[in-house]
């Protein structure tokens, strides 16, 4: 895989919840795993929490692929099962022998035609983990000749999200006004602005003189902020939104906590680990008609999908919520509901073990 703990994102998260299953599984099969995470610098105090079995060991590259390459071919000769941990990996699947070869395909990684590299990899495969059903059949029209089956894997939160963190912290003491508070997490880079949280700003903007109570926090950091927050003033609503630049996990436990409604219409989202963490709160989410995001947030049950890219779609969206506090306590129970149903880590867990026990 390319990182585990030294990036946060939904990947990372994904990978968390990964290891910590294997380890799991591992425990009670007494499987050996040997974990190698191309990015991380090894230097993480977690590893003995998310891996106290003894049955993993983990290995760190720092970046360096070449030793990164020759330890995956050296280890994985010879294994039952090797987990392809990104899309970027697949051509590596030429030349590893394994019992079964499994990818995890997450979003866009998985969305576009496969190089020559990467395409004859896929054919190496015995079973490809998709963790939405668009992300599935987007990889299907773009690469129509992989061999491989195609098995839904959803997400779930990391399998420690929400321990010891502590009391509530009022919202004047994050710097945060009174009234109906929507929030947004993403990264905030040039590359990646089908997040639209730009369009988000422009319809919050365009909401505050119906629902002066309004307001939107953003939360993250990137390239991009600089550009984003002049469109906040460019629409005159410097000081209705809120950047809090990056927050580290207790800050962020407690901005979703404070807030009302959650939101992010971004169009590239294999599935979109943030609602899950909204909904664990029990708060309502607004998100757009594309990817993988309607399988998660139920439209008009845990939440409200707005059209892709329109404005007017996401006013709308927002403007029911924020005017309906019953519905949105409605809406974001739902949500927890659905998290515990669909999307726990025991569920994850269960899913797991048995395409092992399977494949």
């Amino acid at each position: 895989m390319a990182d585990l703990f030294d990036c946060v994102g939904g990947i990372q998260t994904f990978n968390r919840a990964l290891v910590h299953s294997l380890d799991d599984i591992c425990g009670k099969n007494k499987w050996m795993v040997e974990v190698l995470v191309l990015l991380d610098g090894g230097r993480d105090s977690r590893l003995h929490v998310y891996c106290p079995s003894g049955f993993i060991h983990y290995h760190a590259y720092s970046g360096n692929r070449l030793r990164f390459i020759i330890d995956v071919l050296r280890m994985g000769y010879g294994a039952d099962y090797i987990i392809i941990g990104h899309a970027s990996f697949l051509a590596l699947a030429l030349i590893l022998h394994a019992k079964s070869k499994i990818l995890v395909a997450h979003g866009i990684d998985a969305w576009a035609r496969f190089d020559l590299a990467r395409e004859w990899g896929a054919r190496r495969l015995d079973l490809i983990l998709s963790v939405s059903d668009f992300t599935a059949s987007r990889l299907r029209q773009a690469n129509s000749s992989l061999p491989a089956p195609i098995r839904l894997f959803p997400c779930t939160l990391d399998p420690f999200y929400g321990l010891n963190m502590g009391t509530v912290i009022p919202r004047a003491e994050l710097g945060l006004p009174d009234g109906c508070m929507i929030l947004c997490v993403s990264r905030l880079n040039s590359q990646e602005r089908y997040k639209n949280i730009d369009l988000l700003i422009q319809a919050v903007a365009q909401l505050r003189n119906k629902r002066p109570n309004a307001f939107l926090v953003v939360v993250g950091d990137g390239d991009d902020r600089r550009r984003l927050q002049r469109e906040a003033e460019h629409f005159n609503a410097q000081d209705i939104i809120y950047f809090m630049g990056r927050a580290n996990e207790k800050t962020l436990f407690d901005y979703y906590r404070t807030c009302d409604i959650f939101a992010l219409p971004s169009t590239g989202e294999g599935f979109g680990i943030v609602y899950l963490e909204a909904m664990w709160h029990s708060k309502p989410c607004i998100g757009a008609a594309a990817g993988g995001v309607p399988e998660v947030v139920e439209n008009d049950v845990t939440g409200c999908i707005a059209v892709q890219d329109h404005l007017e779609s996401l006013i709308s969206a927002i403007d029911k919520l924020v005017g309906d506090e019953d519905l949105r306590a409605r809406m974001g129970q739902a949500g927890r509901n659905r998290l515990e149903h669909l999307y726990s880590y025991v569920g994850f867990v269960k899913r797991l073990e048995n395409i092992l026990v399977e494949i």
